[in-house]
């Protein structure tokens, strides 16, 4: 394992597979009580990389970096990566990423995302993390995140998973989406999501879950 001296001051670094473009963490959760937070148990950081990458074409017009369409051969790619970062027991030199607890491949490079606070599962009465991210379609995804216990009885494995639970349509004419915002003062039934497009709009979204 290299030295913090070797790693250049951090306590621990990764390389993804497609370009870094956003990074947001979440509350520690525990390990045990699931989406709970506790500051006196075991607990792990949720942290969400947002990739982005554009294929380039092999025709010689360079492609507009304002738009959403692309040339003949040009394509953004795009994932989300779900990093579950365990809390040290002593020293904060300790943390380090680990390996991607999920990967979502997006249907478009991922420029920005954010966590909201908590949102109530009607169902369930567990309160579940949502993450938003804004990409190059124009669309704006939202995922919830689970935690998903083993139906091996002898094990006690447990791992996470970023779940769809909403997305706006893409739009061409409003180019790529930018950045956004939750807007947290609302009361949980009427989520608001606030992006930025490359054509220079400020939208806001209310946000329906089915």
């Amino acid at each position: 394992m290299p030295t913090q001296e070797e790693k250049g001051g951090w306590f621990d670094a990764l390389t993804t597979p497609l370009n870094a473009c956003s990074l947001e963490t979440y509350f520690p959760i525990t390990r045990d009580d699931g989406i709970n937070s506790s500051s006196d148990k075991p607990s792990d950081v949720p942290l969400v990389v947002g990739c982005y990458q554009l294929n380039e074409s092999s025709q010689s017009e360079p492609e507009d970096p304002d738009t959403a369409s692309s040339s003949a051969g040009s394509s953004r790619c795009g994932e989300l990566r779900l990093h579950m970062i365990p809390t040290p027991s002593t020293s904060k030199t300790e943390m380090q990423f680990g390996d991607a607890a999920c990967v979502l491949q997006m249907e478009s490079g991922v420029l920005d995302g954010k966590w909201k606070r908590r949102r109530k599962n009607n169902q369930t009465a567990v309160e579940i993390p949502l993450f938003a991210s804004a990409c190059a379609s124009g669309s704006i995804h939202i995922h919830g995140l689970e935690k998903n216990m083993s139906t091996d009885s002898t094990t006690d494995t447990t791992s996470w998973s970023l779940n769809h639970l909403a997305s706006t349509d893409g739009q061409s004419d409003i180019g790529l989406c930018l950045a956004l915002a939750w807007n947290d003062y609302l009361n949980e039934s009427e989520d608001q999501i606030v992006s930025s497009y490359s054509n220079g709009e400020v939208a806001m979204h209310q946000v329906s879950y089915h």
